[in-house]
């Protein structure tokens, strides 16, 4: 995600982002990103936060290093956009919201997906009652070999990896964004003999008998990757919903979507925005919604015996 980032910010010019410093555990990873797209490397975090030009930093570690390196930008006056997810425990991501409130400084995650034009579209076809009341979110998320989501850096149990963590916290952010704190939470799944969970069924319940089903795996492809919203009179499809690209709105008198090309830099574009109103959370990514899902998140971890 780095490499995208900063490649993206490279492309695309008229952009008023740029990389003015970098920090890597692996110095040699940090001088590597520097050749190809600019910043100066420094030996610490503190140097490369306090660095001149610096107004944000954005965090593209491994997760269990998010809320340390997170601590210390809030410390030091920095906002900060951290990669999912912005902790791996509800008390670390609690303890970092409350260090951002104290100190004044904006604290957001970075789940792409919720910041752009066509997750708007969804809430808003909801919330205009164009699908009658929700009954059924339905979310599928699944990998065959997929040699990122198998990498030793995504499934290392000491780094935060595991498929919970890598690709969890998209589609539980998007079913929390629609349904809130649901009233249950079951969960099954498979972990391998290193101790990480490789493959998830995450059942949510709600008042009325509403339910999200989120299906999570980086070893068992089931042929889909969309999102279904189901409600008492019309549906929502979202295909390929990682990407948002489109949504469909289909009701027996309605039929409506909305398209949206997805840009990280247009993320950036937001983030600065609510960096200069002032803001210390995301109203794209609230902030319940990021403590929700890492909730959620730590419950399923708990069932599973991780």
């Amino acid at each position: 995600m780095a490499r995208t980032v900063a490649g993206e910010m490279a492309l695309i010019r008229g952009r008023s982002h740029k990389i003015v410093s970098l920090y890597a555990d692996e110095k040699s990873d940090a001088k590597s990103l520097s050749v190809w797209y600019g910043g100066k490397v420094y030996d610490t975090i503190e140097e490369a936060v306090n660095a001149d030009g610096v107004d944000a930093v954005y965090i593209s570690t491994p997760n269990s290093t998010h809320y340390e390196i997170a601590k210390k930008c809030i410390e030091l006056k920095k906002p900060v956009l951290c990669e999912k997810p912005v902790a791996i425990s509800y008390e670390q991501a609690c303890e970092l919201f409350e260090l951002a409130e104290q100190n004044g400084v904006y604290l957001t995650e970075a789940v792409w997906v919720l910041f752009n034009s066509v997750a708007k579209k969804v809430v808003e076809w909801i919330d205009n009652g164009d699908i009658g009341d929700v009954k059924k979110v339905d979310l599928r998320f699944t990998f065959r070999n997929s040699r990122f989501y198998q990498a030793p850096l995504c499934m290392s149990k000491e780094l935060g990896g595991g498929t919970l963590f890598e690709v969890g916290t998209v589609p539980l952010s998007c079913c929390y964004n629609i349904l809130g704190e649901p009233e249950t939470i079951k969960c099954e799944g498979k972990v391998n003999e290193e101790g990480v969970d490789t493959e998830e069924t995450i059942v949510t319940t709600y008042k009325d008998g509403v339910e999200c089903t989120v299906h999570l795996s980086v070893s068992n492809y089931t042929g889909r990757e969309n999102a279904t919203i189901t409600g008492t009179k019309g549906m929502i499809v979202i295909p390929l919903f990682n990407s948002t690209i489109k949504a469909k709105l289909i009701t027996p008198v309605k039929r409506d979507s909305s398209g949206n090309f997805p840009s990280v830099m247009n993320v950036f574009d937001l983030v600065a925005d609510e960096i200069r109103d002032n803001r210390i959370t995301s109203s794209f990514v609230r902030k319940e919604t990021i403590l929700g899902v890492i909730k959620i998140i730590d419950e399923c971890r708990k069932q599973l015996g991780l």
